[in-house]
């Protein structure tokens, strides 16, 4: 029998593999932990059973507020199973945030890892009813009723129960997550995600990947992404291993590479480009792209492709990695697209000239450009809507879709030899001095130069365009440099340092300015070759890093 939800996609592989390790959790520090598929499921099943026994039939959408675990897995299976949608809920999130996203999708029931129900009750109980309804050791859960305390600002009984929310729906559509949207596309909005809209995700991905049994797959995206649920079922469909690890060693790029690499055999990664680059040079080089690394397949989403000159400046010789474009959004979500970047691409001299497109529709995915009046675009530029019959999710209170409704992405699209390429976001397109910019695709091109790691752009002041640049390893020493200066120019006034010392370190830092200046120069040269004047930024800062948000981007 053909699997229809996300849950039968493990039933089959568990069946297979029911002593194969499904999941394994290494916090860097203890002996990582581990289950098989035949303990993945037993534990599941029995929350499942317990979930039946405490909760009303008609409430499909519960809660799960909890910090990554080995029993992760568990938790979200034994939801699917009940059947309800998971509602993954940030501990780390404000608890007015959290609040928002449980009015939203008019929460009954919340599952609380352990460790975490004083913080919830602390956060929630002024602001909520908590009845604890089950506490379920094996799973490391307890199970909270919620009811509304008719507050003034947080009316949770004035809105209908998620059983009505999807009572019309229900025949037509099993939901198998709620997500929000980060914002980077428009205002946050909340989607409701059919297991039948996500399926051909880790359907066709699980192809085009060639996954196997012996692949490990890091689950890079917090629940909170919808990357998230491609990782994990594109792991436990195939008889793999999902890797998790503590949110805090994500942030700590070399030890991470330790553990995905080191500790563990890590085959496929799925990231956005900003995630990858701060691993940095020197351990993307010897341990992540290396010539003896595990990692089979990168796959590169979230965010705009990185240049091929700084993938090649990163793969070694004799590296045999995959590396995939992935495009998609969360209102039909996950992927819509993806691209085999061709090996001899990474290998040519110039790459310069070459763009990477988004790629080839996924299953049951149609993709369409559309100018401004709504026009289909066939040659030229427009904004790329996204849908399919099966490919269509909820957003916010909409309770039925028509069948290939198609989402405006928001995103601009240029269409040439029938292959769409990456311009930039929608609300990026600007006019400046009478003419048009693309703040992303100006920002691509930037982050072409050999000189640039990672780059920035954005308007200031109206029409004064300002770039924010992270220069290559290569170029670091003069950052560096002027930035311990910089560092330790305040205390001078009330050192005791000789005027010889202060001589010394004034020369330093004219020497430092001096070299970025020449950078600065390089690039604004360089730029004027590639771009017209008006797209030529009016003030080039030189940063340590870019900021990440919790999605990694």
């Amino acid at each position: 029998m053909t699997a229809k939800f996300l849950h039968e996609l493990v039933h089959v592989a568990a069946r297979e593999h029911g002593d194969r390790t499904a999941v394994a959790f290494d916090s860097s520090i203890a002996a990582r932990v581990s289950l098989t598929y035949d303990e993945v499921m037993s534990l599941a099943n029995d929350l499942t059973g317990h979930l039946r026994v405490s909760v009303q039939k008609h409430d499909d959408i519960i809660g799960l507020f909890c910090h990554a675990d080995v029993l992760l897995p568990v938790w979200i299976i034994g939801i699917l199973q009940f059947p309800a949608a998971y509602v993954p809920l940030d501990p780390a999130s404000p608890p007015l945030c959290t609040m928002r996203m449980m009015n939203k999708c008019r929460l009954n029931f919340c599952l609380i890892q352990n460790e975490l129900l004083n913080q919830f009750q602390s956060a929630f109980s002024s602001l909520l009813s908590l009845e604890m309804c089950a506490t379920l050791s094996s799973q490391r859960l307890t199970l909270i009723k919620l009811q509304s305390e008719k507050d003034e600002n947080v009316q949770v009984s004035d809105q209908p129960s998620s059983s009505s929310m999807t009572k019309d729906i229900q025949q037509r559509e099993t939901l198998a997550y709620v997500l929000h949207t980060s914002g980077t596309t428009g205002l946050p909005k909340i989607v409701k995600v059919p297991h039948r809209c996500i399926m051909p995700n880790i359907i066709h991905l699980r192809s085009v990947f060639k996954m196997t049994a012996e692949d490990v797959v890091f689950l890079s995206s917090p629940l909170t992404f919808d990357p998230s649920v491609v990782e994990m079922f594109l792991a436990l469909s195939s008889g793999a291993c999902l890797l998790i690890v503590p949110s805090t060693v994500k942030k700590m790029p070399r030890r991470l590479a330790r553990v995905l690499f080191k500790r563990n055999t890590t085959t496929v990664l799925q990231a956005t480009p900003t995630l990858v680059r701060r691993f940095g040079r020197r351990v993307l080089q010897e341990e992540v792209l290396s010539a003896n690394s595990s990692l089979r397949l990168l796959a590169f989403g979230g965010e705009p492709f990185p240049s091929l000159n700084l993938l090649k400046s990163w793969k070694q010789e004799g590296n045999g990695t995959h590396i995939c474009n992935l495009y998609g959004t969360t209102e039909v979500s996950c992927w819509a697209s993806w691209y085999k970047v061709p090996d001899k691409h990474l290998c040519l001299e110039n790459t310069t000239d070459i763009s990477v497109p988004l790629g080839e529709p996924m299953l049951d995915t149609i993709m369409e450009v559309r100018d401004e009046i709504g026009r289909l675009v066939t040659e030229g530029e427009g904004q790329l809507f996204i849908g399919g019959q099966e490919r269509v999710c909820l957003l916010d209170d909409e309770e039925t879709v028509v069948k290939g409704t198609m989402r405006a992405t928001g995103d601009w699209v240029q269409v040439r030899d029938s292959c769409l390429y990456f311009q930039g976001r929608k609300d990026r397109l600007v006019k400046r001095f009478g003419q048009r910019v693309h703040l992303d695709a100006l920002q691509l091109v930037i982050e072409n130069l050999p000189q640039v790691e990672a780059c920035a752009v954005s308007l200031s002041e109206g029409d004064r365009l300002v770039a924010f640049i992270v220069l290559s390893s290569g170029q670091l020493g003069a950052l560096s440099s002027f930035a311990s200066e910089i560092h330790h120019e305040e205390p001078f006034q009330h050192s005791t340092q000789s005027s010889e010392d202060l001589t010394d370190v004034e020369v330093s830092r004219n020497a430092s300015t001096l070299s970025l200046r020449v950078i600065e120069g390089e690039i604004r040269h360089r730029l004027s070759q590639l771009v017209a004047g008006h797209s030529i930024p009016d003030m080039i800062l030189f940063i340590p890093a870019l900021p990440l948000t919790s999605h990694g981007k």
